[in-house]
């Protein structure tokens, strides 16, 4: 038993705690926690630290390599200008053409393409901060005539500019040039892409000879004549007619379901009605083709012969119906009602058409459109273009809608107006004697004066669709010329400099 004090209660061991505010002393083990801990917090912020000193770096790299890009490709597109301003001033292509743009160096090489002598392929290559940037672009050498609303060789009188859109700037009106200034045309050419695929062809049958009086032909056809005076062919006809060394005193009248092949014959009244295919002249005269109510589903082709001649008094008169003034042999036929395909004149007189017609027409000789004439595929003369009273001329694709080898002449006093949409190209003058004048959208380029002094009002549009080569006309060659873009051509790309 414990000993006892002088209470009497048995003794007991008491510990003694430690007192208030005293640390108890840790362990070993709970200091070893402590410090693992603080390391890994340490650790994590040095990371944490170091990530953001990455990312700031990384930051800093990619926005000067961006920079960096920028300036090579401003300095390779200021190479891409001074080559084409150079080209522009001189004509002369530059190989390996160097320079600078605020210390960034640049170099342009070209190489020609060997389908199209005029498109050049011009690479610009600039540097900085060891980064590179290649700019490339297709350009073809083209006349400046069509990147003006007017390009004249002479005057443009009056200089009335707000009837011109744009009246000024790099697109506005450029006159009192070199003749040489101006572009020429592949006649040629144009021949060759507006004649019609038609021709005569002997048909495989024996001919109708000796002297008849009005005929119609029966059968499925071809129906031919040859040496044959007849007074009139009349329709209903089913199949291609063909008339050789034939005289037909009053004309052709269909309908006729088929072509019409004419060779050495004078026909001394129109052709009328309706035409189911085409109409091939080849020798011989003819006096006029259609009227008011006449429909040629085909082309108007006539090589060697003529329209003869029916006029009013003091002048050709309006069509085939224009009148007996000038009588047969007066070199001034006609052509009048609704044609859809292409009319083709190759035999050298003046024509008068107061026709639709929907393709295009070319004529060899003088040709006058009269009031009521449309002619949506453009007009095409070798010769001198006169127009009367209302009249609306179009184009196709990139082809000019009127096109002049001599003068062209708004006639009529004030009255009439012609309307074009496209390029007008004059070799001689244009000459707006009264009238109203309407381009649309187009240019007008001539070689000679851009007279609008008469009577009436004009107002000039230009497209500038036709900044874009693959929209100007083609076949023309010479004249003064500038370079030109091609659209969507432009590409870059970047690497390390070497």
């Amino acid at each position: 038993m414990g000993a006892r004090d002088d209470t009497g209660v048995t003794g007991v061991t008491v510990m003694q705690l430690p007192a208030a505010g005293v640390q108890r002393p840790r362990s070993r083990g709970e200091r070893g926690a402590a410090l693992i801990a603080v390391l890994v917090v340490v650790a994590a912020l040095g990371v944490l630290t170091a990530g953001v000193f990455a990312i700031a770096a990384n930051g800093y790299k990619a926005s000067t390599w961006a920079r960096d890009r920028v300036k090579a490709l401003y300095a390779a597109e200021a190479g891409i200008n001074r080559w084409l301003f150079l080209y522009d001033s001189d004509g002369v292509p530059r190989s390996n053409l160097s320079g600078d743009i605020d210390g960034i160096n640049y170099t342009v090489t070209y190489t020609r393409d060997p389908g199209d002598a005029s498109k050049y392929l011009l690479r610009s290559s600039a540097s900085t901060g060891g980064r590179t940037c290649t700019v490339s672009i297709e350009a073809r050498s083209s006349p400046e005539a069509w990147q003006h609303v007017i390009f004249a060789g002479g005057n443009f009188n009056p200089p009335r500019l707000e009837n011109v859109d744009p009246a000024s700037g790099p697109n506005g009106p450029v006159t009192g040039l070199s003749p040489l200034d101006v572009p020429r045309p592949d006649w040629g050419a144009y021949r060759s892409l507006l004649e019609p695929d038609i021709s005569w062809a002997t048909p495989n049958v024996p001919p109708y000879s000796g002297n008849f009086g009005t005929v119609t032909p029966v059968g499925a056809g071809p129906h031919y004549y040859a040496g044959a005076n007849i007074d009139l062919i009349l329709g209903p006809i089913t199949g291609d007619l063909y008339l050789s060394g034939c005289n037909v005193r009053k004309g052709i009248v269909g309908p006729i379901f088929g072509n019409i092949f004419i060779r050495a014959s004078n026909i001394n009244g129109p052709i009328t009605g309706q035409i189911s295919g085409s109409i091939c002249i080849e020798g011989g005269n003819v006096s006029g083709i259609g009227d008011a109510g006449t429909v040629i589903d085909g082309d108007i082709k006539i090589s060697g012969g003529n329209l003869i001649g029916f006029g009013g008094p003091g002048g050709p008169g309006r069509g085939a119906h224009g009148g007996g003034g000038a009588g047969a042999g007066g070199g001034v036929g006609g052509i009048e009602g609704e044609i859809k395909g292409n009319v083709y004149l190759d035999g050298g007189n003046s024509v008068v058409v107061g026709a639709t017609v929907d393709g295009s027409l070319y004529a060899k000789g003088n040709t006058t459109l009269s009031d009521g004439s449309t002619i949506r595929g453009g007009v095409f003369t070798e010769g001198n273009l006169h127009l009367r009273g209302d009249v609306t001329v179009g184009h196709r694709e990139n082809l000019p809608a009127i096109m002049a080898q001599g003068n062209v002449n708004i006639q009529e006093g004030q009255h009439g107006t012609l309307s074009v949409n496209g390029v007008v190209w004059v070799d001689g003058n244009f000459i707006k004697g009264g009238g109203t004048l309407v381009l649309e959208r187009g240019n007008l380029v001539t070689k000679g004066n851009a007279n609008l002094t008469g009577n009436g009002r004009y107002k000039i549009n230009y497209d500038y669709g036709l900044l874009d080569p693959e929209n100007q006309p083609p076949y023309f060659s010479g004249g003064k010329t500038t370079f030109a873009v091609l659209r969507d051509t432009w590409t870059s790309s970047y690497g390390f400099a070497r």
